[in-house]
């Protein structure tokens, strides 16, 4: 480093420090970019959270800590955000000048099986099905497919590798059965995603279970066949009266439960499309956080099993039923629901089936992200934020 372009000072903040910061002449424009994130750090907007950390060094949790593995967990985490600010800094500050970037490219096979193994042995590592070599061969067979699936279903590139990760995981649809599903075009909706979301997971993993449970009705598991799922479709009724609180508990959280008891549970991916009510906010969002309590006591941590709220229909009271449950502080990093009707999805896409279920994939990998594995950048500042505590 070039220590003419650097200009020292020393700094009580109550312990000594001695500070190097680059100049205005500095060489880069990384090195100038230092400069003024030293400027913003020390903005009077700041002085709360400086006044919190240095309360935290002097007479809070931090000051029971040696200063020495203090200032080693700050080094290793200037060293992280450093790599965070260098791998992101191009990208941010083009997009900050409204620079157009080159169209990112869909990962290379070779690429994408790399990502799979990865995210798998990272996230689902405790499912004892899922040996290295059944990892391997799913990851291969799914990496084979991407092209094709960022084509047909018009999923970004940056996304299509997320997309990919379904592959290790079946899907159970829970379908609203009720009188009510006979309104607008409910119906319809309902039948095009199940045809959808069978073809999408039979593409990337031709052994994928999928299954389909009514509210009130009927049960069908492990479809393997189109003419099997067709006949599904034909064979839905709607009279029933059920919400859906009580069915996902019954006939999927409990069946789950038991399996991971077992240890013979499988990743899952688990979609309730509903026109209704699901009734009380707070029982249901009790119920999913207790199951995800209860799959982490097996050691099915992480996105073990995945939720997604589809709503059809236009019921405004059923909306804001979901959208509170959206916004329930103990689930929210467990289940996803997206606001937009499955209907008003398949408007936007006029009636392109294929493009309508790569919407719907895209809401997976966001229900997927919310319990992915962390980091070690967000570990590091999670450690950090809870010594402050």
């Amino acid at each position: 480093m070039n220590m003419d372009n650097y200009v020292g000072f020393t700094l009580r903040v109550p312990i000594g420090l001695h500070i190097v910061s680059p100049m205005v002449t500095s060489n880069t424009i990384l090195d100038e970019f230092c400069l003024q994130l030293c400027t913003a750090l020390g903005a009077d907007k700041y002085k709360p959270q400086r006044a919190e950390i240095e309360a935290a060094l002097a007479n809070g949790s931090l000051s029971k800590i040696d200063r020495l593995d203090v200032n080693r967990a700050m080094t290793s985490l200037a060293s992280e955000t450093a790599e965070n600010i260098c791998s992101k800094f191009l990208s941010m500050l083009m997009a900050k000048l409204e620079v157009p970037q080159p169209p990112i490219a869909v990962p290379s096979e070779a690429q994408a099986k790399k990502e799979l193994n990865t995210f798998a042995q990272n996230n689902l590592a405790g499912f004892t099905q899922l040996s290295p070599e059944k990892i391997q061969d799913t990851a291969a067979k799914a990496a084979a497919k991407v092209q094709t699936v960022a084509a047909r279903y018009s999923i970004p590139a940056a996304a299509v590798t997320k997309a990919a990760q379904l592959a290790f995981y079946d899907f159970i649809l829970l379908c609203d059965d009720s009188a009510s599903m006979g309104s607008d075009t409910r119906i319809p909706t309902l039948e095009a995603s199940i045809r959808g979301l069978f073809k999408a997971a039979r593409l990337l993993n031709s052994e994928t279970q999928f299954s389909v449970y009514t509210f009130g009705g009927p049960r069908w598991e492990n479809l393997r066949t189109e003419p099997e799922m067709e006949k599904v479709v034909s064979s839905l009724t709607y009279q029933t009266g059920e919400k859906a609180a009580g069915p996902l508990k019954s006939r999927v959280l409990q069946p789950l439960l038991q399996k991971a008891s077992e240890k013979k549970l499988n990743p899952t991916v688990v979609v309730v499309i509903t026109d209704g009510d699901i009734g009380n906010v707070s029982d249901f969002s009790n119920t999913i956080a207790k199951f995800k309590s209860q799959m982490n006591y097996y050691q099915y941590d992480g996105p073990a099993v995945l939720f997604l709220i589809c709503r059809v229909g236009n019921d405004n009271h059923a909306a804001q039923s979901l959208k509170q449950l959206k916004a329930n502080p103990i689930i929210k990093d467990i289940l996803f629901y997206s606001e937009d009707s499955l209907d008003l999805k398949l408007q936007q896409m006029q009636g392109n089936t294929d493009a309508y279920v790569g919407m719907v994939i895209e809401d997976l990998i966001q229900a997927m992200e919310l319990q992915v594995t962390k980091t070690s950048y967000d570990s590091a500042l999670s450690s950090v934020k809870s010594a402050e505590h």
